[in-house]
């Protein structure tokens, strides 16, 4: 009888710990909500307004492969995510619309992405967001077969930020760097507190389509041995010196006319 019990207790373990190493490809699909007001006062240009509301209203497809431990975020890359936009005052605007991809760490909270810089990558602090699950919300939309629970965040930044979430998957995991959450978050709303005539953007908007348990594995970072580490800010400041650099070498040399 002990034998029973001890073969019963080593299948629930082996159970147990083959659960917590499932790994998920969940599909999400991005989109904006806009103004038409917000629009015309962000861009008078027609031509410039066209553009920008022709770019924001395509829905792009991202994928995150995922396990308790950590996650690879990508956008699906098409041509039309690059666009040019020649202006009526004869300046060149181009558009990348397509994101870096992001290796996500959730067990030492960092998150990374490789840069055009060879051997530079970009890591920072993979901040957990204050949610506040709302236990008592009433008509929780449903996703696919889950049970859906919804948690918020309001840090005064003009942004309320709403997460549906299952917790029938126990993946700590969302869209982007957002996690932190009891369960998969399957759709993720950013969206102004308070209406805003000046804003072309009112929400932006993630939500899930495919939901799959798969077994292939999550890609990792490949770092070399003269790999440099830096921070977003410190990137964006090289970055601007460069660029500064670039423009001091082009006009030197030649003579200024009034």
């Amino acid at each position: 009888m002990h034998s029973k019990f001890c073969w019963i207790g080593l299948l629930f373990l082996m159970s147990f710990v083959y659960s917590q190493d499932k790994t998920y490809q969940i599909t999400y699909e991005n989109f904006f909500e806009l103004s038409e007001d917000g629009l015309a006062y962000e861009f008078e240009d027609k031509e410039t307004r066209d553009f920008y509301r022709e770019l924001w209203n395509r829905k792009k497809v991202y994928h995150l492969l995922t396990d308790k431990q950590k996650g690879y975020f990508s956008q699906e890359h098409h041509l039309e995510d690059q666009k040019v936009l020649n202006s009526s005052d004869g300046s060149v605007v181009s558009y990348d619309n397509h994101a870096p991809d992001l290796y996500l760490n959730y067990t030492e909270k960092t998150w990374s992405q490789l840069t055009d810089t060879k051997n530079l990558i970009i890591q920072n602090e993979l901040a957990k967001p204050a949610w506040n699950i709302d236990r008592n919300a009433s008509n929780v939309p449903q996703f696919f077969s889950f049970k859906t629970m919804k948690a918020e965040i309001n840090d005064g930044s003009g942004m309320i930020i709403t997460a549906y979430y299952t917790p029938e998957i126990p993946i700590s995991a969302g869209p982007e760097k957002y996690y932190g959450l009891p369960g998969l978050i399957l759709y993720l709303e950013m969206r102004l507190e308070e209406d805003d005539p000046e804003s072309a953007v009112i929400a932006n908007i993630w939500q899930a389509k495919l939901v799959e348990e798969v077994k292939q594995s999550i890609p990792s970072l490949k770092i070399k041995r003269k790999t440099t580490f830096m921070t977003e800010m410190d990137y964006q400041n090289l970055l601007e010196a460069n660029m500064q650099k670039q423009q001091e070498y082009n006009s030197s040399g030649v003579e200024k006319i009034d």
